[in-house]
């Protein structure tokens, strides 16, 4: 027999009291049950469940703590739920992302620091109210985000949302580490920076518009748009749907219907289809051509390493600078090589410059390949992006993340659990250290040992 919201009295004469402990991957939800002989026993136990489940997280915990969250039950998240067609507002124009960001850069308050998060990692109203402190992982710049906020009686309840996890942009982890966040307590709403929840949509809307004014003269600021302003970024950063669906949570139909024409076409995506008919070339390798672009120093450095692979066939330079010897030409006419010369490595020491010939190589169809030096001890259980190269005496420990187009110069060390960045440069003997983590285009310099 049912009695009550999910209370049930059992054939066997117990009482039970069904919750919500999780939403699995397909939105299905996972019911957790607490029994009593009494009604009063199994709400009781159901109640201490779930504050030790969801601590700060139910509303009947919010309530005791804020006068002004509503008292309801926690609300379920359903599977129909999970797949029901999300409606967007429109996006802010460039024009006015940029005054309400620089606004809110000017304003160092809780609030401003929450609104940034929905232009620059899609999170929605809901999920801006209920974000606290510890899911902000500045380990791994990611943000993870186990619960969300609905109006209930004019009031927001909190309640536990389908785990998500995003990345956090170099632009965010900047400024959330020169707002403090990592030394706040992990407890503390991100909005109102406090144990309390903020009470209302309507009090989420007010302080934006009032953050923003008088320096943005826009009349209706809707806290929403900002989530749709980073959808429409992203698409027109050429992120295909299916990433987008998993950065903000929205299935992928209605990011389509909304968003669809800031989808903007890859032309020369096509050439990457190019690989996959060199499976001969691949199998026999010594038959593969190599093709360096830059012929000073590093790049003569690089050509030692590739000759030690012995998996090359012809070895060769392009170069704006240098004429003759094994010189075919200069860099602008890659492509006239290509045929010949399947196999390219851009062999240049600046970061930027490195980055801009590996995305022009990739785009046209180049096989990129990673070249470490028989003398490097380099785990395993390592990753290494396209592009990279690992010179003599180079140690890369256990759990070390490499990106593409990195310099790895003689005796330097990558510790256990980094992260190098892509198209970064570690200098002769320098160490980064365990679990630290190197952002894109950095260069470590000779000697220095990397500790946060």
């Amino acid at each position: 027999m049912h009695i009550g919201p999910n209370v049930y009295l059992r054939s066997d004469g117990r009482w039970e009291a069904r919750y919500q402990k999780s939403v699995d991957e397909k939105g299905r939800t996972i019911y957790g049950y607490t029994y009593g002989k009494t009604q009063e026993e199994a709400v009781s136990k159901r109640t201490a469940k779930l504050e030790q489940l969801f601590p700060n997280g139910n509303s009947s915990i919010l309530a005791s703590q804020n006068p002004n969250v509503s008292t309801c039950p926690p609300v379920c998240l359903t599977k129909q739920d999970s797949v029901k067609r999300e409606k967007f507002l429109p996006p802010f124009s460039e024009a006015e992302a940029e005054r309400i960001q620089s606004a809110l850069i000017e304003q160092d308050q809780p609030e401003s620091t929450a609104y940034l998060l929905g232009l620059f990692a899609g999170l929605s109203l809901g999920e801006i109210a209920a974000l606290r402190y510890e899911d902000l992982d500045f380990v791994n710049h990611s943000i993870t985000i186990t619960r969300s906020a609905r109006t209930s009686n004019r009031r927001l309840t909190v309640f536990p949302a389908q785990l998500r996890v995003v990345p956090m942009t170099d632009y965010i982890f900047w400024i959330l580490k020169r707002r403090g966040a990592d030394k706040k307590n992990g407890n503390h709403y991100l909005f109102t920076d406090s144990t309390d929840a903020v009470e209302s949509t309507r009090r989420i809307e007010g302080r934006f518009r009032k953050l923003l004014s008088p320096s943005v003269d826009i009349k209706e600021t809707p806290v929403e748009a900002l989530r749709s302003t980073f959808v429409a970024r992203c698409l027109e950063t050429n992120l295909n749907i299916e990433t987008v669906s998993k950065l903000t949570g929205a299935d992928a139909e209605s990011i389509y219907r909304y968003f669809g024409r800031y989808i903007r076409p890859v032309p020369l995506d096509i050439k990457r289809l190019d690989r996959y008919c060199r499976l001969d070339e691949k199998k026999n390798a010594k038959h593969l051509n190599l093709m360096i672009l830059g012929a000073g120093s590093h790049g003569h450095g690089v050509m030692e390493i590739a000759k030690m692979t012995g998996v090359f066939g012809k070895i060769a330079f392009l170069d704006d600078n240098v004429a003759g010897g094994d010189v075919l030409g200069r860099c602008e006419d890659y492509l006239s090589f290509q045929r010949e010369f399947p196999v390219a490595f851009p062999a240049f020491g600046e970061n930027e410059l490195r980055a801009l010939w590996i995305e022009r190589l990739q785009n046209a169809g180049f096989l990129i390949p990673r070249l470490v030096h028989p003398s490097a001890i380099v785990s395993g259980n390592v990753e290494i992006g396209e592009g990279t190269v690992i010179m003599a005496q180079v140690t890369v420990n256990p759990g070390a993340k490499i990106g593409d187009g990195c310099i790895l110069a003689p005796n330097s060390m990558a510790s256990f659990g980094s992260t190098i960045g892509s198209y970064s440069h570690l200098d002769s003997g320098c160490i980064v250290a365990k679990d630290v983590r190197v952002p894109e285009k950095t260069t470590i310099e000779s000697g220095e040992i990397c500790k946060n």
